[in-house]
């Protein structure tokens, strides 16, 4: 039952990730903070400001951050830090509300070196199609 296992997986796969035909949404997200910055709080507080925002909710509607919970994967690449302060700002917002394998809308942010200084790849899981349930 080798082949048909083959089959099965990749069945498994295009069903659970959607793909860019189904306007999925995957994205590498990237940051690099200033090293010597201690209050990366305070840091991404003065990048707020610095866009013209009056606080985070604002900023995140602005910004677009994703609504729906995204898995998250390293990406083993090199990376750079936008250059845009706007484009920092959803990185550093993104980041902050991400864990090792998720990204949480609706989480708080933490703000540490270990969560806004890599490079990740959100991808939207496509559970309702997945498991056959329909749109609501």
């Amino acid at each position: 039952m080798g082949p048909r296992s083959v089959v099965k997986t990749e069945k498994v796969y295009e069903s659970i990730f959607e793909g860019e035909s189904q306007g999925v949404l995957c994205e590498i997200v990237s940051l690099k903070p200033p090293k010597k910055t201690a209050d990366l709080e305070k840091w991404m507080e003065k990048l707020l400001h610095a866009c013209g925002y009056k606080d985070w909710e604002e900023a995140g509607k602005a910004l677009n951050l994703p609504a729906k919970t995204m898995l998250l994967f390293p990406t083993l690449q090199d990376f750079e830090s936008p250059i845009d302060k706007k484009s920092m700002l959803r990185a550093a917002m993104i980041l902050s509300k991400s864990n090792t394998n998720r990204y949480w809308p609706n989480s708080p942010m933490i703000c540490t070196q270990n969560r806004l200084n890599r490079s990740v790849r959100l991808i939207e899981l496509n559970t309702r199609e997945y498991y056959g349930m329909d749109e609501e």
